[in-house]
């Protein structure tokens, strides 16, 4: 009989209960030390593969102990060999095949009762928990088990990977809260000895459930044996184990035209950054990740490394997110994907905005609610002229063009060419049509889950400015380009899911709309001075928030009403939701998403009522009936957010306290800056 390969990730992480079984039970084994620095053994060798927990998480690839299990976990995978993957030995199987690992956005610590499906392979428990990431149901596998919050088990054909440890006892993970204080002393936990208490029937119980665990697994394993014998020698095919394969990679990869993957993930200010992957080199960075100097998240727009030199300038590290994969249509041989974003090593996680929007959705689901987004984005078309104002004229300098489509609108087709190809990739692109004011246009995304919303919105902004940069025209989503004309907006849809629902939507009340609504209202106007930092996030963006621009100046809600800081649309029913219209052009679609999800959730748990609703012109109602008003700069809208305690602890720190840094550095360049209107003001007269 083959032994069992045991890998212990370090010496505070022993096999316990599973070493205990296998010795009660007559079956060999060996526990191999990942940590040291000896080759990995052949999976062949063994029966199955037990991979432990460790201190670490897949994603940290600067760990050369982490590189090494992945590889031995991904040679067990293609050798058939079949992997029972405990907490991060779960989390290395998800990774390779294919499932993501991600911060947890509440750290899953002591005691767990689990909803299990197969309570004869995963009993319910209790069992011991320890861990600050979790994993997600690779693709093609099962999930088997759950609590409300997280998955907690998954089988893939021979493999079973769990995020619990059915292994450990109390005196085990006592011993990793002890070496956790610090952690655990930020999440407000003074002595973690206290989450692992409770009567000896309990630890009994977690025994009881781990040798049933074991059990089940074991059985599986000589089943799967079997099979593979029978396979070997022309057996009956009902005694075969069909065997799923590893992820695939999505079609668009596997067509021969690929050359190359770029690799992209938004920077504070929303800008693509990315790296261009031969399509040779995918699969390394698909395991690896793309390395990047994360002074890009403090670096602002006129190329100074504002935040970083203080951490010596530390790498991130940028995951491919495969679920994002789409082609270019118009770069042949090209195909895109957005990543995630992780540190390297003992740093700081980086300013991530796509993260935010991740934690927010998090936060929502702990509600029992799915956001619904429908982002709408407007900008500018415009043509080098040396001759002009600024070096660049407008594309299409007509009054009155709002509305009107077709070579009037857009002689050479481009923004029609981009809304096709958006919509043939399937990123939601419905509509686009020339905006109000000269050279202005917008195009149309359907509503989707926030995340993939933002996603669209992200996209659609560099596939804008790319498809115009090959015609020879600049695209801008600057709020305000032009003194004499209006700026370009960038408004958000939201609604709430719930059970298959609109939460929003309420038959039995007068105007339609729940409760549930007008909290989640009351939490963005609550916050609406703070919010505008992330909505306008430049000095020009306050040029847009004026009187009769269509733009609020204040924090109110109104039916219908294009002047106030929230639009409750007609529609009811299933279409019931909240726009909100203070959003700039330059806006990050993540932060911006990330931060109204936070203020309207903060409404939702803490009930804050909304107040009536303005009506008509709100530009001309007093100040005592308009609302509070907004910042008028960008300075203040940085002070209200510094202010707003909410939204710094929601956004975090990472987000919050770079973001404020780089702003206020560009803030006081513009500050010191002689502008063109001062010289046509002053220099001759004064």
């Amino acid at each position: 009989m083959k032994p069992v390969l045991i890998r212990q990730h370090e010496e505070n992480t022993p096999p316990g209960l599973l070493a205990e079984w296998l010795d009660e039970r007559g079956l060999p084994y060996e526990v191999n030390h990942s940590y040291n620095g000896l080759p990995a053994p052949d999976p062949e060798k063994y029966s199955f593969v037990a991979s432990l927990g460790s201190p670490y998480g897949p994603n940290d690839t600067h760990e050369p102990s982490v590189v090494q299990e992945l590889d031995l976990i991904r040679a067990a995978v293609e050798k058939d060999v079949p992997v029972l993957g405990l907490c991060f030995g779960g989390e290395v199987l998800s990774a390779v095949l294919g499932g993501r690992v991600e911060v947890s956005p509440q750290p899953e610590l002591g005691w767990r009762e689990i909803e299990t499906d197969d309570p004869e392979t995963v009993p319910p428990g209790p069992w011991l928990e320890w861990h600050y990431e979790r994993f997600t149901t690779p693709p093609g596998a099962e999930e088997i088990a759950r609590t409300t919050d997280a998955v907690q088990a998954f089988r893939f054909g021979p493999h079973l990977g769990v995020q619990f440890h059915p292994e450990s006892t109390v005196e085990i993970v006592s011993r990793w809260a002890e070496m956790d204080t610090e952690r655990l002393s930020a999440l407000g936990i003074e002595d973690g000895a206290e989450l692992l208490g409770g009567p000896p029937e309990r630890e009994r119980a977690s025994r009881e459930a781990a040798y049933r665990f074991f059990d089940a697994f074991a059985a599986s394993v000589e089943v799967h044996r079997e099979g593979r014998a029978a396979g070997a020698t022309g057996g009956k095919e009902d005694a075969m184990i069909e065997q799923e394969k590893p992820v695939e990679k999505p079609p668009e990869l596997s067509d021969g035209s690929v050359t190359s993957v770029r690799v992209i993930y938004p920077d504070l200010h929303g800008v693509v950054r990315g790296k261009d992957v031969p399509i040779g080199e995918f699969d390394r960075a698909l395991e690896h990740g793309l390395a990047f100097c994360s002074a890009v998240m403090g670096t602002d727009l006129r190329h100074t490394p504002v935040v970083g030199g203080e951490e010596g300038y530390p790498d991130l590290v940028a995951f491919p997110d495969l679920s994002t994969v789409t082609m270019v249509p118009w770069e042949p041989g090209l195909a895109c994907c957005i990543a995630d974003l992780r540190p390297v090593g003992d740093h700081a996680p980086p300013a991530d905005p796509r993260g935010a929007v991740r934690r927010a959705v998090a936060a929502c689901e702990e509600l029992g609610l799915a956001p619904v987004v429908g982002p709408e984005l407007e900008f500018f078309l415009c043509e080098r002229d040396p001759a002009a104002v600024n070096g660049v004229r407008r594309y299409v300098d007509n009054l009155s063009m709002v509305y009107t489509v077709g070579p009037q609108a857009d002689p050479r087709g481009i923004v029609r060419k981009i809304a096709e190809d958006l919509s043939g990739l399937g990123m939601g692109t419905f509509a686009a049509n020339h905006e109000y004011m000269n050279s202005q246009y917008e195009i149309n995304l359907h509503h989707a889950d926030a995340l993939t919303a933002a996603d669209r919105a992200f996209r659609l902004k560099g596939a804008v400015k790319d498809v115009a940069a090959m015609h020879g025209l600049i695209a801008t989503f600057m709020g305000k380009p032009f003194n004499d004309q209006g700026g370009s907006g960038f408004h958000f849809h939201f609604s709430l899911g719930q059970d298959g629902e609109n939460a929003f939507a309420d038959d039995a009340d007068a105007d339609g709309v729940s409760g549930k609504m007008r909290h989640f209202v009351g939490g963005i106007l609550a916050h609406a001075r703070g919010l505008t930092a992330f909505l306008n996030p430049t000095v020009n963006a306050y040029r847009r928030l004026v009187p009769d621009s269509l733009a609020p100046t204040h924090a109110n809600w109104g039916w219908d009403n294009r002047t106030a800081f929230v639009r409750i649309p007609p529609e009811r029913g299933g279409a019931t939701r909240a726009e909100v219209r203070v959003g700039d052009g330059s806006a990050n679609p993540y932060l911006a998403t990330a931060a109204i999800l936070f203020a309207g959730l903060h409404g939702l748990r803490e009930r804050l009522p909304l107040g009536p609703p303005v009506g008509g012109d709100a530009y001309t109602l007093p100040e005592d009936a308009a609302g509070g008003q907004l910042p008028a700069t960008l300075e203040a809208a940085l002070d209200a957010l510094e202010a707003d305690e909410v939204l710094r602890e929601a956004m975090g720190p990472q987000i919050v306290d770079t973001f404020l840094t780089m702003k206020r550095f560009e803030a006081e360049r513009h500050r010191t800056w002689v502008s063109d209107w001062e010289i046509a003001e002053y220099l001759h007269h004064l």
